[in-house]
């Protein structure tokens, strides 16, 4: 009965992780638009159209962002991208309609009608997928509008729902905290009943931190982060804790949980993935 468990765990995993790699829908319904027609440049932007270090709006996404609380949307529709089309969201004297029609880009002030050859080639910027790197000097007082000033940075949606990892990591790491709490307290009481629950517990939450580990790195590759900072470092924590739950659960699946190392390898896989959340709530919260 092993095998067809180990399968629906694969499958499971693999499934969250093509999920977590998948285009939001949000962006789909905006390629869809009738103004997006001609903007083969901006389509391939994906979310640099709109973003620069995640969860970081450049100008154009500002000024979509904007409009919406404005009228009070959740998605960009037609009318939407209609009452954009007179602003200059670059501040490159070419309002945002007319860089569309163009196929140049509203989000770059190097990009406009009658100057292609200024856009520069794809490039990763600080670990952003499709961000374009570009001449600072320039943009000159289009700078400003293009990146925000330090009051400006939001703080919201480092991991955008759609990637489906902060739904999910949350349940394993209950699981094994809550496992690790039964097993010492059981141990305490001499009551083997608790001892068998946090052994359950204890080996859920290492098997479902798989699933939680693929959406991670499908949200981490997407999203584009670069191989430092909070972001790496609570990837880094995250295999760490993972390979101390595996040692600590292969341990406690010998039935001599009574040792030292056993309650020494609980004890810091337990602190590991607290760390590993605590470094995970900074990407959210700051």
């Amino acid at each position: 009965m092993k095998a067809p468990r180990y399968a629906l765990t694969l499958l499971a995993t693999v499934s969250l992780a093509t999920l977590g790699l998948s285009k939001p829908e949000f962006l789909e319904q905006l390629e869809k638009l009738p103004q997006m027609e001609p903007a083969k440049r901006a389509k391939a932007e994906g979310c640099s159209l709109c973003h620069t270090n995640p969860p970081r709006r450049n100008a154009f996404g500002r000024a979509v962002h904007d409009a919406m609380e404005a009228a009070g949307k959740e998605e960009v529709n037609a009318a939407l991208l209609a009452a954009l089309a007179n602003g200059d969201a670059d501040g490159d004297g070419v309002s945002n309609g007319e860089e569309f029609r163009e196929d140049t880009l509203p989000n770059d002030p190097a990009s406009k009608p009658g100057q292609p050859d200024a856009i520069a080639p794809p490039e990763r910027r600080t670990g952003v997928v499709g961000a374009r790197a570009v001449d600072e000097g320039s943009l000159g007082a289009a700078e400003a509008k293009t990146e925000p000033d330090e009051e400006e940075k939001e703080q919201g949606e480092m991991i955008p729902d759609h990637r489906f990892h902060p739904a999910i990591v949350h349940f394993p790491i209950a699981l094994f905290l809550f496992g690790a709490l039964l097993d010492w307290q059981g141990s305490k009481r001499k009551n083997s009943v608790w001892r068998e629950a946090g052994w359950l517990a204890l080996a859920a939450g290492t098997i479902m931190t798989i699933p939680a580990m693929a959406t991670g790195w499908a949200a981490y590759l997407a999203n584009g982060y670069g191989w430092e900072g909070d972001a790496f470092r609570h990837l880094v924590m995250g295999h760490i804790a993972f390979l101390l739950m595996v040692g600590t659960t292969l341990m406690r699946r010998q039935r001599t949980p009574e040792s030292i190392p056993y309650w020494a390898l609980l004890a810091l896989a337990a602190v590991a993935v607290g760390v590993t959340g605590h470094l995970g709530s900074i990407l959210v919260f700051g």
